[in-house]
């Protein structure tokens, strides 16, 4: 764990204990997919400089430095956005990561308990704009920014659609085990190519995550095996028939789950 995840964890963990915040280990996936989401979003930038587009304007450049190769595609800079914000114990780690290296990168969290929302504002040292409602997000045009997507709280399989809809998103992490939000996320980007990577847990985790990598605009056929195999994954039925023919615990967890 970084100097950073581990002062954010501590502080939130004697607030309010480890079963209402982010696990460790989600924090360190999310940071360490957002220093990428980071590092791309400045690629993008500077080629903007050398190429003298007005506004910070960006086309696609290589699929492996910027935006998962979606050709054509302008965009207009990053956005953080983060579904289930609470108190603040991730948006505090994106605040600080964004706001020592990108700071024009938009933070969007959506939030529906007053309590948390109170807290959140007291604990978050940067500006953020916040939704109650999920259907109010159309009114940031988000469409023309790549956007880094935390799932940290339930949503509805429609209400998924209609964010992801809302959305350019290159990285999609989903905190904790959550399986019908995986289904749905992937669901939602069928048309998509997408490529998958579980997290299991760890000694300091009972719950790690999924982390979903959007590539490019057409279809995969990666992106079909990613849902079936999420599927299977939250299947309960499914694992006691893997489990039936000798398919262990340990084994089958394998099978879904990369440290």
């Amino acid at each position: 764990m970084s100097r950073l995840t581990d002062q954010i964890y501590q502080k939130y963990y004697h607030s309010l204990g480890p079963e209402q915040i982010a696990s460790p280990k989600a924090l360190r996936i999310i940071e360490r997919y957002l220093e990428k989401f980071i590092q791309e979003i400045s690629i993008c930038a500077r080629n903007d400089l050398k190429a003298n587009i007005k506004k910070s304007y960006c086309t696609h450049i290589d699929k492996s430095q910027a935006f998962g190769g979606v050709a054509g595609r302008v965009c207009e800079g990053g956005a953080v956005v983060e579904i289930g914000s609470g108190i603040g114990t991730i948006t505090e780690l994106i605040s600080t990561k964004i706001q020592n290296t990108l700071p024009e990168t938009l933070l969007i969290c959506y939030e529906v308990d007053d309590f948390c929302i109170e807290q959140l504002h007291k604990n978050v040292n940067f500006d953020f704009i916040l939704f109650k409602k999920l259907e109010e997000i159309h009114s940031v045009n988000l469409q023309n920014r790549k956007t880094f997507l935390i799932i940290d709280d339930y949503i509805s399989e429609k209400n998924t659609s209609f964010l992801l809809n809302q959305l350019c998103p290159r990285y999609v992490v989903i905190e904790g085990h959550r399986f019908r939000q995986r289904k749905a996320i992937v669901k939602s980007l069928i048309g998509k190519s997408i490529s998958i990577r579980f997290f299991g847990n760890a000694i300091d985790s009972v719950k790690g995550a999924c982390v979903i990598t959007v590539w490019s605009e057409s279809r995969n056929i990666l992106t079909y095996l990613g849902y079936w195999r999420l599927i299977l994954q939250s299947s309960l039925l499914a694992r006691r028939l893997l489990q039936a023919v000798g398919i262990r615990k340990k084994k089958l967890m394998g099978l879904f789950y990369r440290q």
